[in-house]
């Protein structure tokens, strides 16, 4: 349990009244990429006389052994307002994503992903983890967490807070009661539709790029064939005029 603790601190960066979007994206590839931004306003986040950058890294490079065997990158955001990092991972399938997140493990006790043959279906079973709860186990929580999830495609079944284009948006702050859930399920026949998508783009371009290839080559080829052929008439030409004749 306390290596879970260190954990969840260190994804919160161990700041106060943070913001923390958790954006996942499924690409049309089939893999699954988290990114998640953490940001504090600037005056919160200066560490002694460290100036912006040097803060947020001394914070992070606490915990650098934690991400490094969670296979986490993380980058350093410096920004006029507020500062932070974006700690980012990739991940095979959705449930593969739902089982080793540590942030699923932030929000929820429990969070389950059912691998069925014709979908998945993720889905919060215990209660969200209130600020309460981040009190008593001597966790700093965040004003507001958000868990966002983009897809090629639309979901047919969610509960997601706010929806967009393919986009689907939870909202978690110290007002959200424990009994909010998380809910949706994405059809692996639209899955494999995009991933068909992905290898058709993917040979496309590479077509594009041979053709450009093949086209580039060609003129250099025609090129020299000019340049060549006008050399020969200018020193054909010139060989003339000086020639001697005897």
């Amino acid at each position: 349990m306390k290596k879970i603790k260190l954990l969840l601190i260190a994804l919160m960066v161990i700041l106060t009244g943070c913001t923390a979007t958790d954006t996942v994206t499924l690409s049309k590839n089939g893999k699954v990429t988290e990114s998640v931004t953490i940001l504090e306003d600037n005056a919160k986040v200066i560490y002694g006389d460290k100036n912006l950058e040097d803060s947020v890294r001394q914070y992070l490079n606490e915990y650098i052994n934690v991400f490094s065997i969670k296979k986490y990158s993380y980058d350093v955001l410096v920004q006029d307002e507020q500062s932070g990092a974006n700690i980012h991972k990739e991940y095979n399938n959705l449930c593969d994503f739902i089982n080793n997140s540590i942030f699923t493990q932030y929000l929820y006790k429990h969070i389950n992903c059912l691998d069925n043959d014709d979908s998945y279906i993720v889905e919060s079973t215990g209660d969200f983890i209130t600020i309460d709860s981040y009190i008593e186990d001597e966790i700093i929580p965040p004003e507001k967490m958000k868990l966002v999830l983009k897809l090629p495609f639309s979901l047919d079944d969610e509960n997601a807070d706010y929806s967009g284009k393919n986009s689907y948006t939870w909202v978690f702050d110290t007002s959200t009661k424990s009994s909010k859930k998380v809910y949706f399920k994405v059809d692996k026949n639209k899955i494999k539709k995009a991933i068909k998508e992905y290898k058709l783009e993917k040979k496309e371009e590479k077509r594009k790029k041979n053709i450009m290839k093949i086209t580039i080559i060609s003129i250099i080829v025609i090129s020299v064939l000019i340049g060549g052929f006008f050399a020969y008439i200018i020193f054909q030409k010139k060989y003339n005029e000086n020639k001697i004749d005897y």
